[in-house]
């Protein structure tokens, strides 16, 4: 239940105005009063807001397990034959000098 009380110091914050999503170096001491303060009273109210809320009742209770697929499977076949690689430019450069002098 805790991912819905930082939902609800957003939520709070969103309310009355405050920037809720920023850089941490960006959340000033009053800031972080004010997270504090909602977190605990939405912690200790934590009970009663669930009892009250028919939503919140209908989720599930537990976390879903399983995870994503976490690397793509690429065809290889595919992707060589759909994209060619682009021609490279052959620069020949003429030397002034002889393979004798460069010795």
């Amino acid at each position: 239940m805790l991912s819905l009380t930082l939902t609800g110091v957003y939520l709070i914050r969103f309310v009355f105005e405050l920037p809720a999503q920023k850089a941490w170096n960006k959340f000033d001491v009053e800031d972080l009063k004010f997270n504090k303060r909602m977190f605990s009273r939405l912690m200790d109210k934590e009970v009663e807001i669930y009892t009250e809320c028919a939503l919140l009742q209908a989720l599930p209770r537990s976390v879903c397990t399983t995870k994503p697929n976490s690397k793509r499977v690429r065809d290889i076949q595919t992707s060589l034959s759909d994209t060619e690689s682009p021609v490279k430019r052959v620069y020949t450069i003429d030397s002034d000098t002889t393979d004798d002098e460069e010795k």
